[in-house]
Formats: C-alpha cells, sequence, structure tokens
C-alpha cells in the first residue's frame, strides 16, 4: 500500500538529513521501498485557487460539464470532463498561458460550442501522483484568487510502499522511528496531556463481540467550536493527499496519519444513550457519511447506539451521528478491531477506506489509548474544546488472533552467538547490538540471560518476532 509522507511533517520527529534522496535509500535499503519523491510546488507558476459556484453538462454531451468559477474578485469558465465536479469544493486553476510541470501550454479553448478559459487541474497535472483520478480538490473552505503554493507551500513529499506486515510504517512517526533506527538519531514523540474533567459526563460503552474487538475506548468534549482548522493542519493534510472537511473531523485524519491508529468522533446529542458494539442485524442498514445506504450483513460488526447502528466498524461512520457546524459535544472513538473481519467486510460492501486499510492490517491494540489522549489534546487546541472526561473503556481477555497485551508480556530470545553470525562484528557483545543499533527507537529493552539477550517487544513492531 503506498502511502504519502511529507518531509515538512516528519521533521517535527526526527532531524532529516539533506538530501531526501538519502532518507529514500536508506528505507529502501532496509526493505520499504520508495516509489518517488514529488516536489510539491515545484512549476506551479500562474497555477491559483478557485471555487466552483456553478456546474451543469454541456448540451449534447453526458460528460463533460461547464464550470463557474469564482477567482478572486473575478469568474472564469471552464469544461471538464472530470467525474467529481462539485459546487463548493475549492480547486486548482491553470488560466490560459500557465505552464504545468508535465509541459502542457493551457490556452483558451472551445468544446462543444463552450468557451473554456483554463483547464481545473487533477494531481498528475501538478505532479502529484502518477495516476488520473479526478481532480485535485483542496476543501471548502480558504481564499480563491491566490497561489496555489499558500494552500499548497513547497514540501518534498516521499511515496512508500509499506509491506502487509508493517502497519506500523503507515503513518509519519511509523517512518520517523524507522528512521531513528536506520540513521540512529534520536526521536521526538509529541506529549499529549489533554485537560480532564470528571465532571465531564461520558457514555456507557459494552463490547458484545470480543472475538471482533478487542479493545474500545470512549472520550467525551463539551464546549467544542467545530469550523475551519487552523491553516497549519490543513497544509499537513493536503500536503499527503487528504482535503480539510472541518477542525474535529481534521482532527481525527491527523492522529491517524500522525500515529497509525484509526479514531473517529460521534455527535454526542446524536447519540440514544450508550455505544455497544455489536454484529448487525438481519436486515439492518445504515446511511453512512458518503450519503449511500448501505445493507449490512450479521458476519458485519457495527457500533451502535441503543437503537440504531451509528458506524461500520473500522470502516466508515454513519450519517445520523456525524459531527456538523451545530455539533458542541462528541464522543472520540478509539477502538482495535479484527483485521479479518474488517477486510469481509469492506469487500462484501465494495468499500475501503483509509481506516479499514489500517485495521484490515491489524494493529496493536496498544495504540488505542495514545491515538485517544492525542486527539483530545489536538481538538482542545484547535476547537476551542473544553475538559475532557476521563476515558471509559473496554478491554475483554484477549483473542488469540492479537499480539500480547503489553510490550513487557512479549519477549524473544536471541543467542548471541546467532546475532554475531548474521549481524556480522558489530554484535560483539550479548544485549548491546539491539540496542546500540536503534532498538531503543522502537522501544525494545534487552537483558542478559545467559548467553541469549531477551528484548522485550514493542507495539510499534508487532511483526518483530526474532
Amino acid at each position: 500500500m503506498p502511502i504519502r509522507i511529507s518531509l515538512d511533517w516528519l521533521q517535527q520527529y526526527i532531524e532529516l538529513p539533506e538530501p531526501a534522496e538519502q532518507l529514500a535509500e536508506a528505507l529502501t535499503l532496509s526493505g520499504t521501498e520508495v516509489e518517488r519523491i514529488i516536489d510539491q510546488g515545484i512549476g506551479w507558476d500562474g497555477v491559483v485557487v478557485a471555487r466552483i459556484v456553478e456546474a451543469s453538462l454541456v448540451p449534447g454531451s453526458d460528460h463533460l460539464q461547464v464550470a463557474q468559477l469564482e477567482v478572486g474578485a473575478g469568474r472564469a469558465q471552464v469544461v471538464s470532463g472530470a467525474p467529481n465536479i462539485r459546487v463548493g469544493d475549492l480547486v486548482a486553476l491553470a488560466p490560459p498561458g500557465t505552464k504545468l510541470p508535465n509541459g502542457t501550454e493551457i490556452s483558451e479553448r472551445k468544446f462543444m460550442g463552450e468557451i473554456s478559459q483554463g483547464m481545473m487541474c487533477s494531481p498528475i497535472e501538478l505532479g502529484l501522483s502518477s495516476e488520473a483520478d479526478g481532480l485535485l480538490i483542496l476543501g471548502t473552505d480558504g481564499p480563491t484568487g491566490v497561489p496555489l503554493t499558500e494552500l499548497l507551500p513547497p514540501d518534498r513529499v516521499l511515496v512508500v510502499e509499506v509491506t502487509t506486515n508493517r502497519p506500523d510504517l503507515l503513518c509519519h512517526l511509523g517512518i520517523a522511528r524507522e528512521l531513528s533506527a536506520l540513521l540512529r538519531r534520536p526521536l521526538s514523540v509529541p506529549g499529549a496531556e489533554p485537560g480532564e474533567d470528571a465532571a465531564v459526563d461520558n457514555v456507557p460503552i459494552q463490547i458484545d463481540e470480543p472475538d471482533l474487538c478487542a479493545r474500545y475506548s470512549a472520550r467525551s468534549l463539551d464546549s467544542v467550536t467545530v469550523g475551519q482548522s487552523p491553516p497549519w493542519v490543513q497544509r499537513r493534510l493536503r500536503a499527503v493527499g487528504h482535503r480539510p472537511i472541518s477542525n474535529v473531523v481534521d482532527a481525527a485524519n491527523y492522529v491517524m496519519l500522525e500515529t497509525g491508529q484509526p479514531l473517529h468522533a460521534f455527535d454526542r446529542d446524536q447519540l440514544r444513550g450508550g455505544i455497544v458494539v455489536r454484529r448487525a442485524g438481519v436486515g439492518e442498514s445504515i446511511e453512512c457519511l458518503d450519503g449511500k445506504t448501505r445493507e449490512l450483513a450479521p458476519e458485519m460488526l457495527v457500533i451502535a447506539d441503543q437503537e440504531r447502528a451509528v458506524a461500520i466498524a473500522g470502516v466508515i461512520g454513519g450519517a445520523g451521528s456525524a459531527v456538523s457546524a451545530a455539533t458542541r459535544r462528541i464522543v472520540i472513538e478509539s477502538a482495535n478491531f479484527n483485521g479479518v473481519n474488517v477486510r469481509a467486510t469492506t469487500r462484501r460492501l465494495g468499500l475501503r477506506t483509509d481506516a479499514s486499510t489500517r485495521f484490515e492490517k491489524q494493529l496493536h491494540p496498544e495504540l488505542v489509548p495514545l491515538a485517544s489522549t492525542r486527539m483530545a489534546q489536538l481538538v482542545q487546541e484547535i476547537a476551542a474544546g473544553g475538559p475532557v472526561s476521563p476515558v471509559v473503556e473496554e478491554y475483554p481477555p484477549m483473542a488469540a488472533w492479537l499480539p500480547p497485551r503489553r510490550a513487557s508480556d512479549s519477549t524473544c530470545a536471541i543467542r548471541s552467538t546467532w546475532s554475531r553470525r548474521w549481524a556480522g562484528s558489530a554484535a560483539t557483545t550479548p544485549c548491546r547490538a539491539p540496542s546500540r543499533a536503534g532498538a531503543s527507537s522502537w522501544a525494545v529493552s534487552c537483558r542478559r540471560q545467559t548467553s541469549s539477550g531477551l528484548p522485550a517487544m514493542s507495539p510499534w513492531a508487532p511483526d518483530m518476532t526474532r
């Protein structure tokens, strides 16, 4: 699975060498291939931000649309066949006279009698992607007529191919941790200490299917003001291909991209009673966040209140409990779901999301409290959230498909003679090589026992067994 890693974002956690090609080489030689390096902002002279204010089919066409754009104080008309044209979205406009990174020179043209005053750009035309997947959508809030680099400042972005056994690398902290071990540089992990208040009312939770949900936690925040995220959050999300939505939703996406743990926020006032993690009922359906109503099957796990399903576990939230501009209280969900079940659900529904892609690879349950705490702190920072409730959590006895509950529960015996044979002369002393070679970046400790080292495994490295 390819993911995008912003170097501007990554340097928050580790000092990066120059040039970026050195990082790419280190990761690739370690088994994590860097497919390409995107030079964001290069060759964008003349490209500006515009908002779609009207759109309609070109007479006589079944796919071409003519869009009216707001460009600062002016207007422009553009004809496009892109499948994701939507009124209200911000897009990248290349006016006539612009030369794009791929060498395309833009001129005013006519399509089926309609004048097109430029081009609305896709990621491929801006050098951000190798696949044409519709227009580059920049969100809905922001100025128009300004250079595209105001919303997407210059940055270098690594496109990293992450293998199935390394879900820990599906985030910026995971890549930073890997580089810390490879380059022997210190890792800086952001702290999270949200202000708590036991008086804040939380929701009760109940897990009916512990074989499908290993851990579920909830935190409530009051006095939230839903609105636009600050520019630094929007900038980082856009750099890795995510569209800013609102500060609360952006906080969930930001923490997922930072820690690798998907999260979800419910509107507290739209929940009817406590949360139950259960299988879907026969004939049950749910209207999802994408506006589609999906029929559910009893094999699927759902998050429900006392009356209805409010989310498909590990896949997508429901529209009925979604955070909106009117939301004042939220519940933060952080959970660990059975990866095999999530994969079966996505296949049956024909729907894959950023969350399901991560859950399918079986995350470690110890990520749950870390991400929940981080999101609570971020919502307080960027959404004027009030105090957060103490966490409410269900953590049943561990299922056989999960790794040990704590790092200290898992040890791995490594004979010093074996490590010297395979690691070379660097491993000259039992236990010394793992810590000196960067194992501390993975929270792996090592103690000596006769002639074997016994490193304590970490949730950051679920595949580390020998």
